[in-house]
This record gives structure tokens, sequence and C-alpha cells, in this order.
């Protein structure tokens, strides 16, 4: 791409030779020119030693990277700038302003760190060798001059009528109503003096209130919210009927209540009219049908009439059968009350007849007596499963005994395995101990 179609754009050119490597900026297609004639002289100085390589223009850096990597200051002076205020480097004035120790020579600081980066860094202007520590100082005074010049504001094509010192630009910048500055909504960069118009009229994020609901909501979300989710919002009949302005959330109302297009039945229809058309022709049918509706309905009564006897006879059928239920309920709880009674007399006379029947046993019982005492019988639990009675077999006899009685083993036991095994035991140690002290546990059921 030659470099006379592209006024106006920053780009590196770069020089090598066996001894240096020389950066330098290019503003204006004149510059190039003036690049030229620099190189045809420096080819003549140092004859074959100095060779231009090649131009390299840099379409991808932004300004934020061309403005660090040329240090000195992108503003239109009002003041004259002198050549050796601009830096030789960038050919812009100075930033910063270094200069060297050995030839004297001044640079941005920026540009001449960007000369000690290369493996030889010389001078561009006499090839004098930079020493990169100790190799250069900064000038202050040569800064201060040039921070003294006036500049306009980067903003004047804007309107922008600020001048002033080029120390004080950088300040000015943070207030000029002319510069961009991000939207906090939607990150578009928007002219200071023009955001809150913006916030409130322009941005796509600001937040919006519906007319109709008052629900909130993001611009952009406006015409998703009108056309889905707002109650409130004004809507023509589906039915196409004419009417405007129905509150979406009362449509439904509308067409099931009001909109003469929708389709309808008779009234009379329960009672079997057949009409089924739009509502506007409703009223038209009903006056038109008087005759037709008072047979209908006259017809509907009777059969209603007839239906209401027969559920009538049904129902006094049903009070006849629940009624006659409900005796034969009484009778049969007065029947089970009885059988109740019955069960529990017999039961009493059974455990009376039980009791006689040990007192008489008990009574045949030689020499003796009977009293309540704990058991000593350590067996199994199964062997005692009421109240336990002792019987001492000795011959002693007891205080309120008044005759003797003998023990009958038999009458007693008969009736369970485990005490016949007991009375044997019983009975085989009063054999071998006739003086001796035993009990036997005996155990009678109770009920």
């Amino acid at each position: 791409m030659s470099p006379t179609s592209r006024d106006n754009n920053i780009c590196s050119v770069t020089h090598l030779d066996l001894y240096k490597m020389e950066i330098v900026r290019i503003d204006r297609p004149g510059d190039l020119d003036h690049l030229s004639e620099r190189s045809s002289s420096d080819e003549e100085e140092l004859e074959e030693d100095f060779v231009l390589d090649f131009i390299v223009y840099d379409e991808s850096s932004d300004e934020e990277e061309v403005q660090h990597r040329f240090g000195g200051y992108e503003y239109e002076f009002v003041d004259n700038v002198a050549d050796n205020q601009k830096c030789p480097v960038c050919l812009l004035p100075m930033r910063d302003a270094v200069q060297t120790s050995e030839c004297g020579h001044r640079f941005c600081e920026d540009c001449l760190h960007g000369i000690l980066r290369s493996d030889h860094p010389v001078c561009p202007n006499d090839r004098q060798e930079i020493q990169g520590e100790g190799g250069f100082f900064l000038d202050k005074a040569w800064a201060r001059d040039i921070l003294c010049l006036r500049v306009k504001c980067k903003q004047s094509t804007r309107g922008c009528d600020w001048i002033g010192q080029l120390r004080h630009a950088e300040g000015h910048e943070d207030e000029c109503p002319y510069e961009d500055e991000e939207c906090s909504g939607c990150d578009d960069k928007i002219q200071r003096r023009l955001l809150e118009t913006h916030l409130n009229e322009e941005c796509p994020k600001r937040i919006v209130e519906c007319v109709y609901c008052q629900d909130e909501f993001t611009f952009v979300q406006k015409q998703e919210h009108e056309d889905i989710y707002c109650r409130r919002f004004p809507l023509v009949c589906s039915n196409n009927c004419g009417h405007e302005g129905i509150p979406r959330q009362e449509m439904d109302s509308h067409l099931s209540k009001k909109c003469p297009m929708t389709e309808v039945t008779c009234p009379y229809a329960e009672a079997g009219c057949p009409f089924q058309d739009k509502r506007a022709y409703l009223n038209e049918h009903i006056e038109a049908s008087i005759d037709d509706h008072l047979e209908l309905t006259w017809s509907s009564h009777v059969t209603t009439k007839q239906v209401l006897h027969e559920v009538q006879e049904d129902n006094q059928k049903l009070r006849e059968s629940v009624a006659d239920c409900q005796e034969k309920i009484r009778d049969l709880s007065l029947a089970t009350k009885t059988l109740e009674d019955v069960v529990k007399k017999i039961t009493r006379e059974r455990k009376s007849v039980e009791n006689k029947m040990l007192q008489s046993h008990v009574s045949q019982l030689p020499r003796g007596r009977i009293r309540k005492a704990p058991p000593r019988y350590d067996g199994k639990e199964s062997v005692a499963d009421g109240c336990v009675s002792t019987i001492h077999g000795n011959d002693c006899r007891g205080r309120e005994d008044e005759k003797p009685w003998q023990i009958s083993t038999r009458a007693l036991l008969d009736s369970n395995e485990a005490l016949r095994k007991q009375a044997a035991a019983f009975t085989e140690r009063c054999r071998l101990f006739p003086q001796g002290r035993g009990t036997l546990a005996v155990a009678v059921e109770e009920h």
C-alpha cells in the first residue's frame, strides 16, 4: 500500500543497517519525502552502511498503543513549536524530555527507552552509542518550556473552544464536555455533554415504566413486554368485532360475554332449541321464536315434572327400606345384648362349679392344712399360671384344723403333666423322709 494514500494515518518506519535500528513516526505523506531525503543524505555520508530496508504500516495499532510507542504530545499547538523541541524519533513535541550524556541530543523518554531496547543502542542523529545506565538524564528545563506552549483541546473539531497551556491539557480532558465517556448501561462511548440525555432518552438499557401496568423493565424489553406480558396493554378484539382498547386481561371476558362475533347458543338450549350463531343475531332469534320457546319450555316442564314424580316415588321406597333396616338393626342389637348377658351368667356359673369341685377335692385330703404362701418351686414358669397354694405334707395339725385330712395328688394334679411329675417327686421325698418338711406348688387357674 502506498503511503500517499493514507493521509493522517499513524505508521512506523524501520531502518535497518549493520549497526542500528531507527524508528520514525510518519503522520503525513510529506514526512515520507523528508525520510527519503534524509536517507539519501545518510547514504552519501555513510556510503553503504545505511540502507532503507522496508516500511511497516501498523493498521491494527489503536490510539493508546501508538501513544505509548511514540512518547510525544499529540495536540494541535497554537504557539509555534521549534524544531529542536520535537523528538527526532516520533517527530512530536517531546514528552518528559531527556538528554543524552555523550552527544547532548534530546528525545522523549519513551522514545529513548525504545532505542535502548535494541542490541546496539545508538543516537539516530549522530550514531553515537548510548549507555543504558547513566547515558541520559531528565531535562526538566526543556520539558518545562514545552509544557508552557499553548494547545487546543483534542475535541476542538467537535466544538470545544478551550485553549491553554500544555500542562493543563490533561486536566481539561477529564472535564471536557466533548470527551467520550462510557455509558453505564450499554457501554457505548458518548460525549460527556450528551451522556445524561442518552441515559434518559436513548440508552437501550435504560429503565422505563410501562404506561399501562406500571411495571419496570429495560427499554430493549419494551416491545416484548407489550406484546406478551403486559396485563393492561390495549388490544383489538381478536374476533374482529371492531372493539378497540380492550386490556389484555379482560379479553377473555369480552369474548365470552360481550363480543357480538362470538358464537353462542340460545338460552333455551336446555329446553331443546337448536340455535347456534353469532351473538349479534341472538336477540333477533329470541324475538322471532317466542312461541317455539314457550312450547319447548312447557314440554320440558312436563318432562321434568314426570321425572320428579318418579324420583319422589323412589325416594319414598328408599325411606321405607331404611326404616326396615333400622328396625332389624335394633332387634339384632337387643339379641346381642341378651346373648352377652347369658354368656356372662354361664361364665360365672362355670367358675362357681369349678371352685366347688376344687373345694370338694380339698376337703377329702387327710391331715394337714392349706394356706397361701409364696412359691418355693424353682421350675418352669408355665407350671404356675394362676394363683399358687402350698400344701405342707407333714403330720402336724394347724391351729384351725379340726380333723385330719389326707393328700390326694391325683385329684389335684391329674390335669397337668408337669404337676404330676412334681407330685411324684414330692411323694417319693415323703417316703424317704417321713419326718421331714416339704412344699409343693399347686397351680389353680383363676377365671
